[in-house]
Protein backbone atom coordinates (compact mmCIF):
# COMPACT_ATOMS: atom_id res chain seq x y z
CA UNK A 1 0.00 0.00 0.00
CA UNK A 2 1.05 3.13 -0.50
CA UNK A 3 2.42 5.14 2.13
CA UNK A 4 0.95 8.28 1.81
CA UNK A 5 -2.63 6.53 1.01
CA UNK A 6 -1.99 4.38 4.69
CA UNK A 7 -1.01 7.94 6.32
CA UNK A 8 -3.94 9.59 5.12
CA UNK A 9 -6.26 6.26 6.85
CA UNK A 10 -4.53 6.40 9.89
CA UNK A 11 -5.40 10.63 10.21
CA UNK A 12 -8.73 10.14 9.22
CA UNK A 13 -9.40 7.28 11.95
CA UNK A 14 -8.00 9.48 14.39
CA UNK A 15 -9.98 12.38 13.43
CA UNK A 16 -13.00 10.57 13.49
CA UNK A 17 -12.47 8.83 16.62
CA UNK A 18 -11.61 12.16 18.66
CA UNK A 19 -14.81 13.67 17.77
CA UNK A 20 -16.28 10.17 18.78
CA UNK A 21 -14.85 10.18 22.45
CA UNK A 22 -14.36 13.79 23.22
CA UNK A 23 -18.02 14.80 22.11
CA UNK A 24 -16.90 18.36 22.23
CA UNK A 25 -14.29 18.69 19.50
CA UNK A 26 -14.27 19.35 15.62
CA UNK A 27 -17.68 20.17 14.94
CA UNK A 28 -19.07 20.75 18.44
CA UNK A 29 -19.05 24.05 18.40
CA UNK A 30 -21.50 24.39 15.19
CA UNK A 31 -23.80 21.78 16.79
CA UNK A 32 -24.02 23.75 20.11
CA UNK A 33 -24.75 26.79 18.38
CA UNK A 34 -27.78 25.33 16.37
CA UNK A 35 -29.22 23.59 19.54
CA UNK A 36 -29.12 27.18 21.28
CA UNK A 37 -30.68 28.41 18.46
CA UNK A 38 -33.72 26.29 19.44
CA UNK A 39 -34.46 27.95 22.81
CA UNK A 40 -36.90 29.76 23.55
CA UNK A 41 -36.03 33.41 24.59
CA UNK A 42 -37.74 34.88 27.20
CA UNK A 43 -37.61 38.50 29.10
CA UNK A 44 -38.75 36.96 32.30
CA UNK A 45 -37.07 33.72 33.94
CA UNK A 46 -40.37 32.15 34.58
CA UNK A 47 -42.34 31.44 32.05
CA UNK A 48 -46.10 31.70 33.26
CA UNK A 49 -47.72 29.05 30.59
CA UNK A 50 -51.22 26.96 31.39
CA UNK A 51 -53.36 24.55 29.25
CA UNK A 52 -55.63 26.72 29.70
CA UNK A 53 -56.09 30.42 29.94
CA UNK A 54 -53.74 31.67 32.60
CA UNK A 55 -55.07 34.66 34.63
CA UNK A 56 -53.07 37.02 36.56
CA UNK A 57 -54.73 37.49 39.90
CA UNK A 58 -54.62 39.47 42.93
CA UNK A 59 -56.51 41.46 45.70
CA UNK A 60 -56.16 45.00 47.60
CA UNK A 61 -55.35 44.99 50.58
CA UNK A 62 -58.17 43.95 52.78
CA UNK A 63 -57.05 42.17 56.38
CA UNK A 64 -59.89 41.78 58.86
CA UNK A 65 -58.77 44.26 61.05
CA UNK A 66 -54.95 46.54 61.08
CA UNK A 67 -54.01 44.57 64.10
CA UNK A 68 -50.06 42.94 63.19
CA UNK A 69 -52.15 39.82 64.00
CA UNK A 70 -54.45 39.91 60.94
CA UNK A 71 -52.09 41.84 58.94
CA UNK A 72 -49.70 38.61 59.09
CA UNK A 73 -52.79 36.40 58.47
CA UNK A 74 -53.68 38.58 55.40
CA UNK A 75 -50.46 38.42 53.52
CA UNK A 76 -50.37 34.69 54.04
CA UNK A 77 -54.06 34.02 53.08
CA UNK A 78 -53.65 37.03 49.70
CA UNK A 79 -50.91 34.25 48.08
CA UNK A 80 -53.74 31.56 47.55
CA UNK A 81 -55.58 34.93 46.27
CA UNK A 82 -53.12 35.86 43.42
CA UNK A 83 -49.69 37.47 43.40
CA UNK A 84 -50.76 41.40 43.05
CA UNK A 85 -52.15 43.27 45.66
CA UNK A 86 -53.50 46.74 45.51
CA UNK A 87 -53.47 50.26 46.76
CA UNK A 88 -54.87 53.60 45.70
CA UNK A 89 -53.57 56.91 47.74
CA UNK A 90 -54.90 60.79 47.86
CA UNK A 91 -52.04 62.16 45.12
CA UNK A 92 -52.64 65.76 47.66
CA UNK A 93 -52.24 64.34 50.89
CA UNK A 94 -48.16 63.86 52.22
CA UNK A 95 -49.33 61.07 54.29
CA UNK A 96 -49.68 59.22 51.27
CA UNK A 97 -47.55 59.94 49.16
CA UNK A 98 -44.64 62.71 50.47
CA UNK A 99 -41.11 61.09 49.63
CA UNK A 100 -39.44 58.53 51.35
CA UNK A 101 -41.87 58.12 54.29
CA UNK A 102 -45.93 58.29 52.44
CA UNK A 103 -47.96 55.19 53.03
CA UNK A 104 -47.31 54.66 49.38
CA UNK A 105 -43.45 54.03 50.16
CA UNK A 106 -44.15 51.82 53.07
CA UNK A 107 -46.62 49.58 51.53
CA UNK A 108 -44.26 49.28 48.61
CA UNK A 109 -41.60 48.25 50.69
CA UNK A 110 -44.40 45.70 52.22
CA UNK A 111 -46.39 44.29 49.11
CA UNK A 112 -42.68 43.88 47.82
CA UNK A 113 -41.13 41.98 51.21
CA UNK A 114 -44.25 39.67 51.19
CA UNK A 115 -43.58 38.44 47.39
CA UNK A 116 -46.12 40.39 45.56
CA UNK A 117 -46.49 42.97 42.51
CA UNK A 118 -47.66 45.92 43.92
CA UNK A 119 -50.01 47.87 41.82
CA UNK A 120 -50.18 51.20 43.57
CA UNK A 121 -52.58 54.23 42.25
CA UNK A 122 -53.01 57.61 42.86
CA UNK A 123 -56.69 59.67 42.58
CA UNK A 124 -57.34 63.57 43.42
CA UNK A 125 -60.39 65.36 43.43
CA UNK A 126 -59.41 68.52 41.78
CA UNK A 127 -56.65 67.69 39.12
CA UNK A 128 -56.11 71.72 38.63
CA UNK A 129 -54.96 72.04 42.71
CA UNK A 130 -51.83 69.52 41.85
CA UNK A 131 -48.48 71.16 41.92
CA UNK A 132 -44.93 71.09 41.93
CA UNK A 133 -44.33 69.70 45.21
CA UNK A 134 -47.13 66.57 44.62
CA UNK A 135 -45.37 65.92 41.19
CA UNK A 136 -41.93 65.75 42.99
CA UNK A 137 -43.58 62.93 45.24
CA UNK A 138 -44.50 60.59 42.15
CA UNK A 139 -40.88 61.09 40.56
CA UNK A 140 -39.27 60.58 43.71
CA UNK A 141 -41.47 57.33 43.90
CA UNK A 142 -40.92 56.62 40.27
CA UNK A 143 -37.04 57.34 40.94
CA UNK A 144 -37.12 54.75 43.80
CA UNK A 145 -39.18 51.72 42.77
CA UNK A 146 -39.06 51.61 39.04
CA UNK A 147 -42.94 50.30 39.15
CA UNK A 148 -44.22 47.89 37.15
CA UNK A 149 -47.49 49.72 36.86
CA UNK A 150 -48.48 53.07 38.41
CA UNK A 151 -52.25 54.22 38.11
CA UNK A 152 -53.55 57.82 37.85
CA UNK A 153 -56.71 58.43 38.68
CA UNK A 154 -59.55 56.61 39.89
CA UNK A 155 -63.27 55.44 38.52
CA UNK A 156 -62.37 59.08 36.62
CA UNK A 157 -65.75 58.85 34.69
CA UNK A 158 -67.64 58.41 38.21
CA UNK A 159 -66.87 60.19 40.75
CA UNK A 160 -64.96 63.58 41.26
CA UNK A 161 -63.63 63.57 37.88
CA UNK A 162 -66.51 63.78 35.34
CA UNK A 163 -69.67 63.51 35.46
CA UNK A 164 -73.17 64.74 33.97
CA UNK A 165 -73.29 67.00 36.88
CA UNK A 166 -69.66 69.34 36.89
CA UNK A 167 -69.05 69.14 33.31
CA UNK A 168 -66.55 68.44 31.37
CA UNK A 169 -63.62 70.82 32.85
CA UNK A 170 -62.43 68.77 35.62
CA UNK A 171 -61.75 65.96 33.53
CA UNK A 172 -59.99 67.90 30.80
CA UNK A 173 -57.71 69.37 33.67
CA UNK A 174 -57.46 65.49 34.41
CA UNK A 175 -55.85 64.54 31.14
CA UNK A 176 -54.03 66.90 30.72
CA UNK A 177 -52.76 66.34 33.94
CA UNK A 178 -52.31 62.66 33.08
CA UNK A 179 -50.33 63.31 29.76
CA UNK A 180 -47.98 66.10 31.63
CA UNK A 181 -47.50 63.08 34.57
CA UNK A 182 -47.17 60.38 32.16
CA UNK A 183 -44.29 61.51 30.07
CA UNK A 184 -42.59 62.51 33.78
CA UNK A 185 -43.07 58.93 35.05
CA UNK A 186 -41.16 57.47 31.55
CA UNK A 187 -38.41 59.88 31.63
CA UNK A 188 -37.31 58.53 35.00
CA UNK A 189 -38.87 54.53 34.60
CA UNK A 190 -39.82 54.02 30.73
CA UNK A 191 -40.73 50.36 31.76
CA UNK A 192 -43.15 51.12 33.91
CA UNK A 193 -46.85 50.80 32.51
CA UNK A 194 -49.03 54.02 33.14
CA UNK A 195 -53.13 53.43 33.44
CA UNK A 196 -56.34 54.83 34.26
CA UNK A 197 -59.11 53.40 36.02
CA UNK A 198 -63.04 53.77 34.47
CA UNK A 199 -66.33 52.73 36.25
CA UNK A 200 -67.21 49.95 33.62
CA UNK A 201 -70.92 50.15 34.30
CA UNK A 202 -71.31 53.83 34.27
CA UNK A 203 -68.80 53.59 31.04
CA UNK A 204 -71.53 51.46 29.41
CA UNK A 205 -74.33 53.53 30.96
CA UNK A 206 -75.88 51.26 33.18
CA UNK A 207 -76.78 53.70 36.20
CA UNK A 208 -79.85 52.00 36.77
CA UNK A 209 -80.46 48.98 39.28
CA UNK A 210 -78.95 49.96 43.30
CA UNK A 211 -76.71 52.46 41.36
CA UNK A 212 -80.11 54.43 41.12
CA UNK A 213 -82.55 53.02 43.44
CA UNK A 214 -83.71 50.77 40.63
CA UNK A 215 -84.09 53.40 38.45
CA UNK A 216 -83.43 53.11 34.52
CA UNK A 217 -80.31 52.58 32.93
CA UNK A 218 -78.79 55.36 30.79
CA UNK A 219 -77.16 53.25 28.08
CA UNK A 220 -77.43 56.19 25.30
CA UNK A 221 -75.48 58.17 27.54
CA UNK A 222 -72.85 55.63 27.71
CA UNK A 223 -69.11 57.24 28.16
CA UNK A 224 -66.88 55.32 25.52
CA UNK A 225 -66.09 58.37 23.91
CA UNK A 226 -64.05 59.42 27.18
CA UNK A 227 -61.12 56.38 26.32
CA UNK A 228 -60.42 58.66 23.13
CA UNK A 229 -59.06 61.42 25.71
CA UNK A 230 -56.63 59.36 27.48
CA UNK A 231 -54.28 58.00 24.02
CA UNK A 232 -51.13 58.05 25.51
CA UNK A 233 -52.30 55.41 28.38
CA UNK A 234 -50.69 52.03 28.34
CA UNK A 235 -53.61 50.48 29.31
CA UNK A 236 -57.26 51.05 30.64
CA UNK A 237 -58.32 49.22 33.86
CA UNK A 238 -61.89 49.09 34.96
CA UNK A 239 -63.76 48.37 37.81
CA UNK A 240 -67.26 46.44 37.51
CA UNK A 241 -69.70 45.63 39.99
CA UNK A 242 -72.60 44.28 37.96
CA UNK A 243 -74.35 42.90 40.60
CA UNK A 244 -75.13 46.35 41.34
CA UNK A 245 -77.17 46.07 37.58
CA UNK A 246 -78.18 42.56 37.66
CA UNK A 247 -79.60 40.12 40.04
CA UNK A 248 -78.44 36.92 39.19
CA UNK A 249 -74.40 36.28 37.22
CA UNK A 250 -76.80 34.28 34.02
CA UNK A 251 -78.44 37.83 33.63
CA UNK A 252 -75.38 39.29 32.55
CA UNK A 253 -74.99 39.41 28.25
CA UNK A 254 -71.91 37.11 26.83
CA UNK A 255 -70.33 39.97 25.57
CA UNK A 256 -70.43 42.06 28.98
CA UNK A 257 -66.33 42.92 28.83
CA UNK A 258 -65.59 41.88 24.94
CA UNK A 259 -67.56 44.79 24.48
CA UNK A 260 -64.46 47.03 25.87
CA UNK A 261 -62.73 45.81 22.63
CA UNK A 262 -65.16 47.35 20.43
CA UNK A 263 -64.08 50.86 21.81
CA UNK A 264 -60.49 50.35 22.44
CA UNK A 265 -57.28 48.01 21.12
CA UNK A 266 -55.13 48.91 24.12
CA UNK A 267 -54.68 46.15 26.61
CA UNK A 268 -56.81 46.36 29.82
CA UNK A 269 -57.49 45.07 33.81
CA UNK A 270 -59.29 45.04 36.26
CA UNK A 271 -58.56 46.51 39.04
CA UNK A 272 -61.58 45.56 41.21
CA UNK A 273 -64.25 43.16 40.55
CA UNK A 274 -67.44 42.08 42.97
CA UNK A 275 -70.27 40.59 43.67
CA UNK A 276 -72.89 40.22 46.71
CA UNK A 277 -72.39 37.15 49.13
CA UNK A 278 -75.21 38.88 50.99
CA UNK A 279 -77.21 41.47 48.53
CA UNK A 280 -80.09 43.84 49.64
CA UNK A 281 -83.72 44.09 49.39
CA UNK A 282 -84.91 43.07 45.98
CA UNK A 283 -80.82 42.42 45.34
CA UNK A 284 -80.68 39.19 47.12
CA UNK A 285 -77.79 37.47 46.66
CA UNK A 286 -75.91 34.14 48.72
CA UNK A 287 -72.51 33.01 48.79
CA UNK A 288 -73.07 30.19 46.14
CA UNK A 289 -74.41 33.22 43.67
CA UNK A 290 -71.20 35.39 44.91
CA UNK A 291 -69.16 32.06 43.57
CA UNK A 292 -71.57 31.96 40.53
CA UNK A 293 -70.41 34.91 39.36
CA UNK A 294 -66.44 34.04 39.33
CA UNK A 295 -66.97 31.64 37.30
CA UNK A 296 -68.71 33.25 34.75
CA UNK A 297 -66.39 36.47 35.17
CA UNK A 298 -63.39 34.13 34.07
CA UNK A 299 -65.70 31.87 31.08
CA UNK A 300 -67.02 35.43 29.50
CA UNK A 301 -63.58 37.30 30.37
CA UNK A 302 -61.75 34.66 28.05
CA UNK A 303 -59.95 36.07 24.93
CA UNK A 304 -59.77 39.74 26.62
CA UNK A 305 -56.13 38.46 28.42
CA UNK A 306 -56.49 41.03 30.83
CA UNK A 307 -53.19 42.30 32.68
CA UNK A 308 -54.33 41.66 35.89
CA UNK A 309 -57.74 40.52 37.91
CA UNK A 310 -58.26 41.99 41.44
CA UNK A 311 -60.82 40.84 43.66
CA UNK A 312 -61.93 43.95 44.95
CA UNK A 313 -61.78 42.51 48.91
CA UNK A 314 -60.54 39.69 50.90
CA UNK A 315 -61.98 40.43 54.15
CA UNK A 316 -64.86 41.81 54.76
CA UNK A 317 -63.72 44.77 57.20
CA UNK A 318 -65.65 46.94 58.89
CA UNK A 319 -63.79 49.78 57.61
CA UNK A 320 -65.71 49.06 54.21
CA UNK A 321 -68.30 51.16 53.10
CA UNK A 322 -72.23 49.29 52.46
CA UNK A 323 -72.20 48.17 49.84
CA UNK A 324 -68.98 46.95 49.12
CA UNK A 325 -68.89 45.38 52.59
CA UNK A 326 -70.73 42.31 51.46
CA UNK A 327 -68.64 41.51 48.51
CA UNK A 328 -65.72 40.02 49.66
CA UNK A 329 -64.09 36.27 49.37
CA UNK A 330 -64.25 35.65 52.95
CA UNK A 331 -65.75 37.05 55.94
CA UNK A 332 -63.78 37.80 58.82
CA UNK A 333 -64.79 34.35 60.51
CA UNK A 334 -64.32 32.03 57.62
CA UNK A 335 -61.37 30.57 55.98
CA UNK A 336 -63.11 29.26 53.22
CA UNK A 337 -66.34 29.99 51.27
CA UNK A 338 -67.40 28.97 47.44
CA UNK A 339 -66.69 32.04 46.07
CA UNK A 340 -63.07 31.68 47.52
CA UNK A 341 -62.56 28.37 46.30
CA UNK A 342 -64.05 29.37 42.71
CA UNK A 343 -61.58 32.27 42.75
CA UNK A 344 -58.29 30.50 43.76
CA UNK A 345 -59.31 27.42 41.34
CA UNK A 346 -60.08 29.92 37.97
CA UNK A 347 -57.27 30.32 35.59
CA UNK A 348 -54.42 29.03 37.39
CA UNK A 349 -51.25 29.23 35.93
CA UNK A 350 -48.21 26.65 36.04
CA UNK A 351 -45.00 27.70 36.93
CA UNK A 352 -42.50 27.00 33.80
CA UNK A 353 -38.86 25.90 35.24
CA UNK A 354 -36.11 29.06 34.43
CA UNK A 355 -33.31 28.59 32.09
CA UNK A 356 -31.03 28.23 34.77
CA UNK A 357 -33.35 25.31 36.68
CA UNK A 358 -33.36 24.05 32.80
CA UNK A 359 -29.88 23.38 32.42
CA UNK A 360 -29.28 20.07 32.69
CA UNK A 361 -31.61 19.44 30.72
CA UNK A 362 -30.90 21.54 27.51
CA UNK A 363 -26.97 20.34 28.31
CA UNK A 364 -28.68 16.55 27.76
CA UNK A 365 -30.40 17.47 24.59
CA UNK A 366 -26.90 18.95 23.00
CA UNK A 367 -25.02 15.88 24.20
CA UNK A 368 -27.67 13.90 22.72
CA UNK A 369 -27.50 15.95 19.03
CA UNK A 370 -23.69 15.71 19.29
CA UNK A 371 -23.70 12.23 19.79
CA UNK A 372 -25.89 11.97 17.03
CA UNK A 373 -23.54 13.84 14.60
CA UNK A 374 -20.40 11.98 15.98
CA UNK A 375 -21.85 9.13 15.14
CA UNK A 376 -22.67 9.37 11.66
CA UNK A 377 -19.12 11.45 10.94
CA UNK A 378 -17.24 8.17 11.77
CA UNK A 379 -19.37 5.87 10.02
CA UNK A 380 -18.69 8.30 7.07
CA UNK A 381 -14.98 8.21 7.97
CA UNK A 382 -15.12 4.43 8.51
CA UNK A 383 -16.53 3.90 4.72
CA UNK A 384 -13.74 6.54 3.39
CA UNK A 385 -10.79 4.78 5.21
CA UNK A 386 -11.92 1.06 4.47
CA UNK A 387 -12.84 2.59 0.64
CA UNK A 388 -9.11 3.65 0.61
CA UNK A 389 -7.41 1.05 1.69
CA UNK A 390 -10.14 -1.10 -0.47
CA UNK A 391 -8.47 0.79 -3.53
CA UNK A 392 -4.93 0.38 -2.43
CA UNK A 393 -5.48 -3.51 -1.67
CA UNK A 394 -6.39 -4.04 -5.50
CA UNK A 395 -3.54 -2.11 -6.92
CA UNK A 396 -1.03 -3.98 -4.70
CA UNK A 397 -2.27 -6.95 -5.97
CA UNK A 398 -2.49 -5.88 -9.82
CA UNK A 399 1.36 -4.90 -9.45
CA UNK A 400 2.50 -8.14 -7.66
CA UNK A 401 0.08 -10.02 -10.59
Amino acid sequence: MNKRNLFLCVILLTIFVSCFSSGYSCSSSQILLLSNLNKKNNESNIRIESSSECQVKGVSISPKDFSPENITNFFIKAKDAGTCLTWIGNWSNPVDLRNGTGTAHNITDLFLSKGFTPIISIHTKTPDKINSTHMGWVINYTKTYKPKYFGIGNEINARDIYNRTNGPQIFYNFTKLFNETYEIIKFWSPETKVFTIFQLEYMKGLQGGIFNDGGNDTINLNDWSLLNNISKADFFAFTTYPCLIFKNPNDMPLNYYCEIKDHTTKPIAFTEIGWFWEGYPGWESNKTEEADFVIRYFNITKGLNPIFNIWAFLYNSSLIPPPFNKMALLSIYEETSPAWIAWISAGKCIEIPTDEEDDDDDDGESKLAILSYNIIFLTIGIIIAVTIITINLAKFKKKRL
